[in-house]
């Protein structure tokens, strides 16, 4: 099991070194096989403001961007219909490396979209390795800093951890955390959830359930959720999640 460490991390409300917690788990018996750094299919890929956003003259599918990395004013066409004023992006510089989505590499050249000049791209998601989309542009969060290497945010050591089947309440990053917090006497920060019971229904009256064998199962529990939105995971959680060797 793979683990970020900073994804472990915002469940202590004190922090540890990787080492530390490493040693910690070992001596525990959960043994810690290796430390690794999340590998990253991209290079020259930095934290980029959209400060303005128009039409391209000569093509209905195209915007022209004027990216700002830190330092220098840059013009992007870009395709993607996301592109707007204000948006903090992936911005591959000209020498940057991506993989396409048959993961050949490829480098961004300085070239003319349609009669304009673009000095870089703004990347999806899916052309830097870090999601499945590859038809919207990568929204980052608005606090993110301006100029720094995307890699900067996506590289974290990564805990790959070797449970035996006794540690069942050790195979999530919540019951990691748990050891931690026990073994370090760290106290826990745990997700706070809010559940809304509607007192007017009655899950028996919504679902039924049959015991075949009441030794065998001598208590069955459940309860029906509603109204469950779904929609894209948030940042973080792609992040965690794209870290961990799942995307």
């Amino acid at each position: 099991m793979k683990i970020p460490v900073s994804w472990l991390l915002t469940y202590l409300e004190k922090p540890l070194s990787t080492e530390k917690i490493s040693e910690v788990l070992t001596l525990a018996g959960i043994e810690v096989e290796k430390i690794e750094l999340s590998s990253l299919s991209f290079t020259n890929v930095v934290v980029g403001a959209v400060l303005h956003a128009e039409p391209h003259p000569q093509a209905d599918n195209l915007q022209i961007a004027t990216v700002f990395d830190g330092k220098e004013k840059f013009q992007v066409v870009c395709g993607a219909k996301n592109c707007r004023e204000g948006l903090i992006v992936a911005f591959a510089k000209i020498g940057a490396t991506l993989h396409d989505e048959n993961q050949k590499k490829f480098t961004i050249k300085k070239t003319k979209i349609r009669g304009v000049e673009s000095d870089g791209m703004l990347c999806a998601g899916g052309e830097l390795g870090l999601t499945e989309e590859n038809d919207a542009i990568l929204e980052l969060p608005k606090d993110t800093p301006i100029g720094i290497d995307l890699s900067e945010l996506y590289q974290d050591p990564i805990l790959d951890i070797s449970l035996t089947p006794n540690l069942g309440h050790c195979m999530s990053v919540i019951g990691i955390a748990r050891e931690i917090s026990a073994l370090c006497e760290i106290p826990i920060r745990l997700p706070k959830v809010k559940v809304i019971e509607n007192s007017s229904e009655k899950t028996k009256d919504l679902i039924e359930i049959e015991v075949k064998d009441s030794k065998a199962a001598p208590r069955y529990s459940c309860r029906i959720s509603k109204n469950i939105k779904v929609g894209p995971s948030p940042d973080w959680l792609k992040k965690a999640l794209t870290s961990s060797g799942h995307s």
